[in-house]
């Protein structure tokens, strides 16, 4: 077996989150707002990968802002 890679998503990446996503969950998120979630600024993507093999898993992370009023 492989060695597991952790590394930042790529763009190259979308189409294979999309279908990991899709299979994970009933109500998955869009392509569009996966494809926004790995461009913005305040989020971190992560995925595995074992050696140069295909994403077997992925990890989101955003930062968000909380306003107390």
């Amino acid at each position: 077996m492989s060695a597991l890679e952790i590394r930042p998503a790529l763009a190259d990446d979308l189409p294979r989150l999309v279908e990991l996503e899709r299979s994970g969950f009933e109500a998955a998120w869009a392509a569009t707002a996966l494809g926004e979630a790995l461009a913005a600024e305040h989020a971190l993507a992560l995925v595995a990968a074992p050696g140069a093999g295909d994403v077997i898993g992925f990890a989101l992370f955003l930062r968000l802002s909380l306003i107390h009023i």
